[in-house]
């Protein structure tokens, strides 16, 4: 798995980068820009606070058309990639013709990529983390979810509760109710180290999710439906007193297949 994350600070003008593994694509660089074996799949998605539509580039080029809202993921369920070209790239990312951020990219040859723009308050801190994502399926029950948490300053802890069907050894149908606490989420500007954004296996179906940060008290979430064969990138967005509807806390999914 390969992170990439900077930082930039508008008042200071610093920039922090940390990479992981970009020497191994360096030399993938010196192939054409429009052969399809010299490409990788990025999707972006934007949970920057109080931050306008931005816009990205790599070495100049735009990543996609368009500015993307506060709330968004690029392209559509089930594809929302664009491509950018393999090796190292500079990053641009953009408020208008304002560049609010800077730094290197790392992608590897065909592989696919999430990208989040997020921020603990405004675009004085804004900053990137990408991940790299697993495309393998597992089985026609079972799927692939990495759960992540863009809500400052918090950890929770994801309670999903499914109502499925089975059957007793006289083949009686009947209800069952079957849950699962994921581990605390600690709020990702806290948290950069790629072992903390694996993918886990979970059954597919229909989920009421709960989250907590104290094993006492519980919030309703909105469901959560998935698909079999499907995987999803799962995160919260918002802080749960804010009084603002654009802010408030949220649970999203983004299906990456």
């Amino acid at each position: 798995m390969i992170l990439n994350k900077f930082r930039l600070r508008l008042f200071g003008y610093s920039i922090w980068v940390l990479g992981f593994g970009i020497s191994a694509f360096i030399s993938s660089c010196n192939k054409s820009a429009n052969s399809n074996a010299n490409k990788s799949y990025l999707a972006v998605t934007h949970t920057a606070y109080q931050t306008n539509p931005l816009t990205l580039d790599f070495n100049g080029i735009p990543l996609f058309a368009g500015p993307l809202a506060y709330g968004q993921t690029t392209g559509y369920a089930g594809n929302p990639y664009d491509t950018v070209t393999t090796g190292v790239q500079g990053l641009g990312v953009f408020d208008g013709t304002a560049q609010l951020l800077g730094g290197n990219a790392a992608f590897q040859q065909n592989a696919h990529y999430s990208m989040f723009i997020y921020d603990s308050l405004d675009t004085r801190s804004l900053a990137t983390l990408i991940l790299k994502d697993d495309q393998a399926t597992q089985s026609d029950t079972m799927t692939s979810v990495r759960f992540l948490n863009f809500s400052p300053g918090t950890s929770y802890a994801f309670l999903l509760t499914i109502m499925d069907t089975a059957y007793d050894s006289l083949g009686n149908k009947f209800p069952y109710i079957d849950s699962m606490l994921t581990s605390s989420r600690l709020f990702v500007g806290y948290r950069l180290a790629p072992s903390n954004y694996t993918f886990q296996f979970l059954h597919f179906g229909k989920y009421g999710v709960q989250v907590t940060q104290d094993q006492l008290n519980y919030f309703q979430m909105d469901s959560l439906n998935i698909d079999s064969l499907k995987i999803y990138n799962v995160y919260l967005q918002g802080y749960i007193d804010s009084a603002a509807a654009t802010n408030k806390l949220l649970l999203k999914s983004v299906q990456l297949n």
